[in-house]
């Protein structure tokens, strides 16, 4: 088991759907996360990226206003080519062209 301060660790959980947000974030915080910040509208990763300053990223794809790649491509748009951010995808239906195309938006699978 890591020494890792799990409860440091900033993380950004956009996802239209309010429950699945509420249950990430029970399990999140179960597991000593402490510093989450979620939205239901996608439009507000950038914004919210630009306040929290998150560790990690984890995004749906499918959302009204915005798809998960065009936040893939906003938020790699202004995170610094020298910061390691990782931005999971969260998806029901990931087949291989998705993931591929998830992973050149700036999807991170390591």
């Amino acid at each position: 088991m890591s020494d890792l301060d799990l409860s440091a660790t900033k993380l950004l959980l956009i996802d239209d759907e309010t429950h699945s947000l509420k249950l990430m974030e029970a399990i999140l915080k179960q597991a000593g996360y402490e510093k989450i910040t979620t939205t239901t509208d996608p439009r507000q990763a950038v914004p919210l990226y630009q306040e929290v300053k998150p560790d990690l990223i984890a995004t749906d794809m499918r959302m009204p206003h915005m798809d998960g790649f065009e936040v893939l491509r906003q938020l790699t748009a202004v995170i610094p080519a020298d910061a390691y951010v990782p931005i999971l995808v969260i998806t029901g239906e990931l087949d291989a062209s998705t993931k591929h195309k998830a992973l050149s938006e700036g999807a991170k699978d390591s």
